[in-house]
Order: C-alpha cells, then structure tokens, then sequence
C-alpha cells in the first residue's frame, strides 16, 4: 500500500512465531493435502488454511488433511490461541483472522463473493506479525488472495503460489503472480518442503515492519467494528466511485494498492475488479431473466383476457390483446436468444 504510514504503526517483534497463510478454491483440495503431507512433526509455525466453501458446505476438509498431515490439523474456534505445530482450518460460512495471540472466527461480510476469503485472514495476518508470516496461494478461480498476498509483502512477509502449471485452476496463483512480487513459485509437491525449509531458517531477532493504518480499516471491517455508514473510513481506504455493490447495491469505494485494484463498499462487502465483473455478469442475468419471466407472464394473462374479450364478442379488444401477448412473446424469445449468446 502506498499511504503515509504512522508513527504508532512501527511495530518491532521478538522472535515471533512463523505465522503460514494459505488460501484455495476450486481444485485446492488436492494441492492442500499434497502441502500438508510434507510438514514435519513439530513445525515451529502455526498453519492456516481458508478453502472457498459455500454456507451449505459439510464440514469434511479438516478430516480429509487429518489423514495427510504428521500435524494435527482442527477447526478454529473464535478466541482460541495461536499455537506453534498445529493446522488450524477455517470453518464454512465464517472468515478467519489472527489477532497477534488468539484466532477471530467471525460471520463478517463476503469478501470476493466468498466467506472464508483468504484476503481477510492474510490482511489480519500482515497486520499482526508482518515479517513472521508466509502467504500462499493454490488453486483457484478469479483473484482472491492476491490483495491479502500484497498486504503481506508490504509487511516484509514472504509470498509463496503454487505454479499455475501445477494448478488445476491456475486463476488465483497466475493473477497473484501479475499483480504481487512473489517470492516462491512451486509445485504443490516442493511447497511443504520449501516451507519447513522457510521455517528452520528464520532467524530469531528483532524485526521492525510499518504498517499501512488502512489495513487495520479493512481487517475492521471483518468483524463488522467499522461502524456502518462511517464514510471517512472509506475515504481513508478508497475514492468514491460510480459504481453500486452487487450484494447489497450501496456505493463502492475504487481500492487501488499499486497494481491491486479492488472496491468496497461502506457496509464491508469487498471484490476484486475479476470478482467484481463476474458478480455483474451475474446481476445482468438475473436482470435478464425478470424480465423474461414477467413478460411469459404477460403472455398468459394477454391470453385469459383475449378470450374473455372474444367470448364476448369484442373483436377489437380480443385482437388488441391478441397482438399484445405476441409482442410478449417475442420480447421473451429475444432476451432467451441473448442469454444463449452471453453463454
């Protein structure tokens, strides 16, 4: 980030615990159970990992590394400590944050249309313990985690993205790859053992990191203790644009840190511009499909009220009404083609 940082945002840490951050979407379930295979017993760092999941999700990924990983690997619980030799997965439904001793788990705002999202955990993750932590990206759609990767480089931490070659969903490595200075990029296979390598590196002295004030705005928004409607937070973060949420339709602040361009909105919503353009595709077509559905429904009422007409014998109305529901009907017919033609 490019901002003025202050004074207080200097923050010097004791040999701080490696902090490693990991965020995947589609086809991340392989390359995380690929990762966590190769973690040593006794890992001087504490892991987190944020899969994209839907609210509905069953919660099975923790069990499915469990059986991989020499490290035992659990669901955060909100408040619990950061512990040194542990995996720590965040549940569906529900972000992931680290506070510099103990682990948020919070229902906050969808961030890239997701909830986990990997930016909020790597954003609270920079924030907290800047040089000590590791960022990773692996497979997965669209540009989530490129914004939290950039946090974390503009904090001294190290950037890690599996190869998009290796990925089964290059988006997310390849768009971190265009937009962050990256540090590390490997296969899934050589990424735990490059990690553990990372680890018994680091050194144990006392690093200092300045902080951009503005990341702690959005990490508030996490946990929703950005009061609603506080506009100066977002002039601090971002620049009003012409644009409106697709998730609740208030007004979106453009976000551009040096080659990450990004946009919120005043209640938390956050996307990325891939995000942001695959939720107004989206809105579009709902828009279409209204509208297609209220004009089959004028159809059919055209139709009841064309024969009452002309069992009545009022040929004019009958007809009015006749040539009114086949206006419909082409109408429809055009938004359908449309729709075949956007797909």
């Amino acid at each position: 980030m490019d901002a003025a940082v202050d004074n207080e945002d200097a923050v010097t840490a004791k040999a701080a615990t490696r902090i490693i951050v990991v965020g995947a979407s589609a086809g991340g379930v392989p390359a995380l159970s690929t990762f966590v295979a190769d973690l040593p017993a006794g890992l001087q760092a504490a892991v987190f990992i944020v899969l994209h999941a839907s609210a509905e999700s069953p919660r099975l990924l923790a069990d499915i590394l469990a059986r991989k990983s020499a490290l035992p690997v659990r669901y955060a619980v909100d408040g619990d400590p950061i512990v040194p030799g542990e995996i720590r997965v965040a549940v569906p439904d529900l972000h992931l944050l680290l506070e510099p001793s103990f682990m948020r788990v919070v229902h906050g705002p969808k961030e890239n249309l997701s909830r986990p999202s990997a930016d909020p955990l790597f954003r609270s993750a920079a924030w907290s313990f800047g040089p000590a932590v590791i960022g990773i990206i692996m497979s997965g759609m669209l540009s989530d985690g490129t914004a939290g990767l950039w946090a974390i480089k503009s904090c001294n931490g190290t950037t890690i993205v599996q190869d998009p070659i290796d990925a089964i969903y290059p988006d997310m490595p390849r768009n971190a790859i265009q937009s962050v200075p990256i540090d590390y990029c490997v296969a899934s296979t050589g990424m735990g053992g490059l990690v553990a390598r990372l680890v018994s590196e680091q050194t144990r002295r006392e690093s200092t990191w300045e902080r951009d004030p503005r990341m702690r705005i959005e990490a508030n928004f996490s946990t929703m203790e950005t009061p609603a409607g506080d506009l100066s937070a977002m002039d601090k973060i971002g620049k009003l644009s012409a644009l409106t949420c697709p998730a609740c339709k208030g007004s979106l602040w453009e976000v551009d840190d040096a080659h990450v361009l990004r946009f919120r909105c005043h209640t938390g919503h956050a996307f990325s511009a891939e995000s942001l353009d695959g939720a107004q595709r989206d809105r579009i077509e709902d828009a279409v499909y209204t509208a297609i559905a209220a004009l089959e429904e004028d159809v059919q009422f055209s139709g009841v009220l064309e024969k009452r007409f002309g069992d009545r014998d009022q040929t004019h109305l009958a007809t009015q009404y006749r040539m009114k529901a086949e206006k419909a009907r082409q109408s429809a017919e055009a938004l359908r083609a449309l729709l075949v033609r956007r797909d």
